[in-house]
């Protein structure tokens, strides 16, 4: 079954089957740029479960292929992920590409190719196209407040990713 979101003004989603609305979540956005906006805004953050930004990030590791459909241009993704302004920006124009050497985005073992999100948030997802491996880690960066720094510090989405890499090598 199909459903249709909606954000009500008081930030609550409700999902949509048929006529009737039923609550899902309530949720405010943590963006200090995206809450004056309600939430709804394209720089927002990325919000989902963990199997739909999978699944996602999937299509993406699967050249815009998901389900047995092409539901993004291969080419259109191809120009997203690569790294536009190199050496001098590592970022391509939708997505957060590996530093040189590889540090804080991205665990060493990611190959040149990849590519993902890393959000203030909190939430993470990296993709590499060269061995279809797509983690996601989703966390809340911004509690107990807005400068817990613990996931940088600890490195832990980076070594969440590498541990997976490490899975696929043995």
């Amino acid at each position: 079954m199909t459903q249709a979101c909606e954000v009500s003004s008081s930030g609550a989603m409700k999902a949509r089957s048929g006529t009737s609305f039923a609550p899902l979540l309530p949720r405010s956005a943590e963006s200090l740029r995206g809450s004056p906006a309600g939430g709804i805004s394209g720089h927002a953050g990325l919000f989902g479960t963990a199997n739909d930004v999978a699944k996602l990030a999937q299509t993406y590791a699967w050249a815009g292929r998901y389900g047995g459909r092409q539901l993004f241009d291969k080419n259109v993704l191809a120009e997203y992920t690569r790294c536009q302004f190199c050496p001098q920006n590592r970022r391509g124009l939708g997505f957060d590409r590996p530093t040189t050497p590889p540090a804080g985005n991205t665990a060493a073992g990611a190959s040149a190719r990849s590519f993902g999100h890393a959000g203030f948030t909190g939430t993470y997802f990296w993709v590499d196209p060269e061995t279809e491996l797509v983690v996601v880690v989703l966390t809340n960066r911004v509690h107990p407040s807005r400068h817990n720094n613990k996931l940088s510090q600890l490195n832990l989405r980076t070594d969440i990713q590498q541990a997976a890499i490490e899975c696929l090598q043995r």
